[in-house]
């Protein structure tokens, strides 16, 4: 994948592969007047779609000189000392997570850190429940209850795989991301012969498109199994004690998790609102979190600036942000990648647009 900074003629150009959604290791820096981050994305047989997770980072992050060198002779013009002085006011507020607005909502941050074997073993048992129940599983969501998941399950999923004759794991659709009466009607009438089951993720439980849609999927799940086995093929991902849908789960008896209060929704994907339906789909998750945890050490506030490169990212993009550089545009080379690059711009767009502010995200699939 490849990112574009546009608004001014000198600007930077990445380009990005991505290893299993996450990043795998800067690779060369072929010119002087960008900055190239080559990282690597492999497709292929289920036996290769999570193993690659585990080898982020293999390399150094950067060649430190040079790549210090290169950002800043983008970002600040052939000035090595204005470039010094940039590292430096970077490398002092690595520190600084959470000490500005929004701050009580960066749990994501070290949320892979947090999660452990016991925890990913309770998801994968009801995983398993569901998908010994269902051929189809409807995720209803919206925001970063749908994007993440759906990015990540586009990215690691067969394309072709609804052509295959045997389907050896359920089928992930999704619902409430939308309010359309012919989705919604299609999705019903194409899941009539399938073995059919639900994940419903909403911390009220009130808002609009999931709430509707859920009404629909519930209804048709009761009309078959009745109510007493839609108890068992219905999952709530929700607040811990409060809200419309805590409350209708509690009266059901439906299976429940938890959506933690300090992890806003786009970034949700490593809590049970993503890493249910992925075990379900037969996602190893113990490996995606694995290659997550990879990422939090790799970009920690321990880390160098030098070898850090989420501080190189921010810094490069601060920089071009203040020389009039408005738009961000992420490219990819895979279909695969597709969400992924939808789920970027909302990770960005609604994170960072406040205020008047904020870099205009965009994306082409190349």
């Amino acid at each position: 994948m490849g990112i574009f900074f546009h608004g001014r003629p000198q600007g930077i150009q990445g380009s990005l592969d991505f290893r299993q959604c996450f990043l795998h290791r800067i690779a060369r820096f072929p010119v002087p007047e960008e900055v190239v981050f080559n990282l690597g994305f492999r497709s292929g047989g289920a036996h290769r779609k999570t193993a690659a997770v585990r080898q982020i980072y293999e390399n150094h992050f950067f060649r430190r000189n040079r790549i210090a060198f290169r950002i800043h002779h983008v970002a600040l013009g052939k000035v090595p000392d204005a470039a010094d002085g940039y590292a430096v006011h970077f490398r002092g507020r690595i520190g600084g997570i959470g000490s500005g607005k929004g701050g009580d909502f960066l749990g994501w941050v070290s949320l892979p850190g947090r999660i452990g074997s016991e925890e990913l073993e309770v998801v994968e048992a009801c995983a398993r429940s569901l998908a010994s129940l269902a051929d189809v599983i409807v995720v209803i969501g919206i925001g970063g209850s749908y994007l993440g998941t759906k990015a990540v399950y586009e990215a690691m999923n067969d394309s072709f795989q609804l052509l295959r004759k045997k389907q050896d794991r359920p089928l992930l659709l999704f619902a409430g991301q939308n309010l359309s009466e012919d989705y919604l009607s299609e999705l019903l009438a194409a899941v009539k012969p399938y073995r059919i089951a639900a994940i419903v993720i909403s911390k009220s439980g009130t808002t609009t498109e999931p709430a509707v849609a859920f009404r629909l999927i519930k209804e048709e799940i009761e009309s078959r199994y009745g109510k007493a086995e839609a108890s068992k093929r219905i999952v709530a991902v929700t607040d811990a004690k409060r809200g419309a849908l805590r409350t209708l789960a509690t009266q059901e008896g439906y299976a429940t998790f938890v959506i933690p209060d300090n992890v806003g929704g786009r970034y949700s994907v490593l809590t049970p609102v993503g890493l249910l339906p992925l075990a379900a789909a037969g996602v190893r998750i113990d490996e995606l979190v694995r290659g997550a945890q990879d990422m939090e050490k790799a970009t920690g506030t321990d880390v160098p600036f030098e070898r850090n490169p989420s501080a190189l990212y921010a810094a490069a993009r601060t920089a071009l942000y203040r020389k009039g550089c408005k738009i961000e545009i992420l490219g990819s080379y895979d279909p695969k990648l597709l969400y992924v690059a939808e789920w970027w711009k909302q990770l960005y767009g609604e994170s960072e647009g406040k205020e008047g502010k904020g870099i205009f995200p965009a994306s082409v699939t190349l």
